[in-house]
């Protein structure tokens, strides 16, 4: 697989998805992102867990919005037999199964279905024996406000690098901005999911790549529709 060509289908792991908003360069996502059952379990716990009433609404607002976004491949026969084989080579790597269970489910369901696992942690999947594993670079930018997005993670606020460009009139990629403002979604996170998601209208790329790409009439007009009346 070449850096240019990725997979058209691919697993997001649960890293993955919780970094969503803030990943570097989006364009390294498959053209068709798939979460597993496995991750739906994991972001289940959140909202259960959360010390406070607004990171439980902000980990709930995470849940339903994968639920939303994405396709969960279920853990099913298949995936159960390939766990035998997931634990077998983490065996025989010495490692113990147990330690990340989600991890080694996450593995069987992607390889039951033949798909590469995207991940921001691939030492998680070390030593699984036939796993493709696509390394996501872990997020990171500059710390500006003006009219960026940022995600909330750990009780931090992170911005999204891939929303800055120095060629924009406002530091930002151009036409961002009004999209921004025409995007009446309530949900901070689904603000940054909506940029990133791939579009049919848009010849099935993200909308801030349309962006880039110079349809800023086309992606104004989406914002617009997607926002409640």
């Amino acid at each position: 697989m070449s850096a240019s060509s990725p997979p058209v289908r691919g697993v997001l792991d649960t890293s993955t998805v919780i970094r969503l908003g803030r990943l570097s360069d989006p364009a390294l996502l498959p053209a068709e992102p798939l979460i597993t059952a496995i991750t739906l379990a994991e972001l289940s716990v959140g909202p259960l867990v959360a010390g406070d009433e607004r990171e439980r609404a902000a980990r709930q607002a995470h849940l339903q919005q994968a639920e939303a976004d994405f396709d969960a491949l279920p853990f099913d026969a298949a995936a159960a037999r390939a766990f035998g084989q997931v634990a077998a080579s983490l065996r025989r790597a010495e490692r113990k199964t147990a330690t990340r269970a989600y991890d080694a489910m996450t593995a069987a369901t992607a390889l039951s279905n033949d798909l590469p696992v995207y991940t921001c942690n691939p030492a998680d999947y070390a030593g699984i024996d036939d796993l493709q594993v696509v390394t996501m670079p872990e997020p990171g930018g500059p710390s500006r406000r003006d009219n960026s997005r940022r995600a909330r993670e750990g009780g931090e606020w992170r911005f999204p690098a891939w929303q800055f460009d120095p060629a924009g009139s406002d530091g930002l990629v151009p036409g961002f901005s009004d999209a921004l403002r025409a995007l009446q979604i309530p949900s901070e996170l689904a603000r940054i999911a909506w940029f990133v998601s791939k579009s049919a209208s848009l010849g099935g790329v993200t909308r801030l790549d349309s962006l880039k790409a110079g349809a800023i009439d086309e992606v104004l007009a989406e914002a617009r529709a997607a926002s409640p009346a």
